[in-house]
């Protein structure tokens, strides 16, 4: 052995090969800070959604996710150089919890699903209710129109009802028996007054 084998201040039997020796060892990247947030919050959810049931499973999978990262040394030299060693990393498969919470994450959604499908409903059948109460409105005021139409055009006599007292003043004045109406003779100041709350109604009804 040379001076270029031997590093200064080291013989081959004081073990400065082995102190010189840079082990090879394999480290995994560390788990995203986002992922374990994700997880804490859904086992927050589904603990209140799904109550017991998830009790068990929310402990099987914290002593999975425990599990990953956790380095297991090894003192069999069979990945590196027989002077250097390497630690050996543990990785186990999460298949099954993925599959777990992938189901999990699909009976939520199906669950929100429902909630906005209910909520539609109830919509609708609020704006179903409106839209009647509007038609019998308008149903209210057409025949309130025809009524009144009627009493403009057929009139009666003033010794019939009126809905006017003008009319019983005018004919009494008269001294005559007079129908009151637009088809016939009679007070002009009656046949004012429903012609304004004619009026009235119309636009009542064009303001809707």
């Amino acid at each position: 052995m040379t001076a270029l084998d031997v590093p200064s201040g080291a013989t081959p039997s004081s073990g400065g090969m082995q102190a010189s020796c840079v082990p090879a060892t394999f480290m995994p990247p560390p788990a995203p800070l986002f992922t374990l947030v994700a997880f804490e919050i859904l086992e927050f959810v589904f603990m209140i959604v799904f109550g017991p049931f998830v009790m068990a499973v929310a402990d099987d999978v914290g002593s999975r996710l425990a599990a990953v990262g956790a380095p297991v040394a090894s003192t069999m030299n069979d990945c590196g150089p027989p002077l250097c060693g390497c630690t050996v990393w543990n990785l186990p498969s999460l298949s099954r919890v993925r599959w777990l919470w992938l189901w999990l994450l699909l009976l939520l959604l199906l669950l929100l699903l429902l909630l906005l499908l209910l909520l539609l409903l109830l919509l609708l059948l609020l704006l179903l209710l409106l839209l009647l109460l509007l038609l019998l409105l308008l149903l209210l005021l057409l025949l309130l129109l025809l009524l009144l139409l009627l009493l403009l055009l057929t009139g009666h006599g003033c010794g019939d009802r009126c809905l006017c007292r003008c009319c019983l003043g005018c004919c009494r004045m008269s001294g005559r028996h007079r129908g009151h109406g637009l088809l016939g003779r009679g007070c002009r100041r009656c046949r004012c007054t429903l012609g304004v709350l004619l009026l009235l109604l119309l636009a009542l009804l064009l303001l809707h």
